[in-house]
């Protein structure tokens, strides 16, 4: 449910962190 979803934009911004670092 929502934190399915939470889940998903947190691993997307986690690799857009990631490439940044």
């Amino acid at each position: 449910g929502v934190i399915e979803k939470r889940r998903k934009k947190n691993i997307s911004g986690n690799s857009e962190n990631n490439q940044a670092k």
